[in-house]
Order: structure tokens, then C-alpha cells, then sequence
């Protein structure tokens, strides 16, 4: 092989090896990106705001019991079941809590990443909420609404936010900091 054919395929192999390089830096940059996606949207406005769903839009309540969080863009079923493995469904309500329709502490609790956001069934974005935001919980065909008066975090093993209450209240809760079940995130909510 000439001198001049050595060159010519060393360049093509550098150039294909430059682009293959790129590729893959922008495919990495994706992956690692992908799941900050929610809270990008968030900060700069393009959450699709709970308000405008249908669940809100109807003038009849849905006929299941559903979870809407407006400042957040939520609203999903709420799902019943006696283990934590009825998590994988959605928001999963806990119980050994209460109903709104009864009182006491109701206790609903989700993943905060479970499925490719963005995704108006998970907790991801629990942590924008702040006293004064509005919950509403559909039940039984009838609407509550709550207010949020106090987020915060506590232990995994801290199960004390699910206890009964003497007044009326709600309890949502997903792990944190994100991709992690180190802690709980804790948001209380009380009716208007």
C-alpha cells in the first residue's frame, strides 16, 4: 500500500472515529440529562398545568377517585390496594389512613420517578409545592379541596405521618432527595 492510500484510510478511520465520538458524547449527554427533564420544564413554565385536565375541565366529578395538584401538573387515579406493591399502579392511597369522606389523616403516597416524564401520574416535582397550594382529592364522586400548610422531610423509617388525626388533613409523601429512598418527602394539606 502507498504512502498516499495509508493516509487516506488513517484519515477516514480519524474522522469516523471523531464522529463516533460525538455520537456517543450526545447519547451520554441524554441518558444523564433525561431525568431533569420535569423540573427543566418547571422552572421555565412548560409544566401542563393540572387546572387544564380534564378531571378539573368536567362538570360532572370523574367516576374514580383521583389526585389533582395543579401547581404541578398531577392528576391521577388514586388506587387502592393492601400492599406497597399497588405503588407500581400510581398514587397509592395508604389503609391504614383515613378517606376524606371520613376525616382524620388520608394518607397518599407515589413514586416520585417511575415512568419517562414528563408524567402527570408520579411525585416528581412534590418538592415545588409550598404552604398555601392547592390539592384536590376526587372521592367517591365528591370534590376536596385542601391546602398545603407545611412540607418537609423526614426519615424513611419515620412512619408517624401516617397516624390518625383528631382534625381532617392529607398526607402526601415520595422518597428524596430524587433517585433515592433515603428520606420521605412530606407535604400536609388541610381543607378549605
Amino acid at each position: 500500500m502507498s504512502d498516499n492510500t495509508k493516509r487516506l484510510v488513517s484519515s477516514r478511520a480519524s474522522r469516523l472515529l471523531k464522529i463516533v465520538f460525538i455520537v456517543l458524547a450526545v447519547l451520554a449527554a441524554v441518558v444523564v440529562m433525561y431525568p431533569l427533564y420535569p423540573a427543566v420544564q418547571y422552572q421555565v413554565g412548560w409544566v401542563r398545568r393540572a387546572d387544564h385536565l380534564p378531571s378539573l375541565q368536567n362538570s360532572e366529578p370523574p367516576a374514580e377517585n383521583r389526585l389533582v395538584i395543579p401547581k404541578i401538573g398531577v392528576d391521577t387515579q388514586i388506587v387502592e390496594g393492601k400492599t406497597e406493591a399497588t405503588l407500581y399502579k400510581g398514587v397509592w392511597r395508604v389503609p391504614s389512613g383515613s378517606t376524606p369522606d371520613v376525616g382524620s389523616n388520608t394518607v397518599l403516597t407515589g413514586h416520585r420517578f417511575q415512568y419517562r416524564p414528563p408524567n402527570n401520574t408520579t411525585f416528581y416535582l412534590l418538592d415545588k409545592l409550598t404552604v398555601g397550594d392547592e390539592v384536590i382529592v376526587f372521592w367517591n364522586q365528591v370534590k376536596y379541596q385542601y391546602k398545603v400548610t407545611e412540607t418537609k422531610v423526614v426519615a424513611n423509617n419515620d412512619f408517624s405521618i401516617q397516624s390518625a388525626t383528631s382534625d381532617p388533613r392529607l398526607t402526601l409523601y415520595t422518597c428524596t432527595p430524587l433517585f433515592s429512598t433515603a428520606k420521605r418527602l412530606v407535604v400536609i394539606a388541610v381543607p378549605i
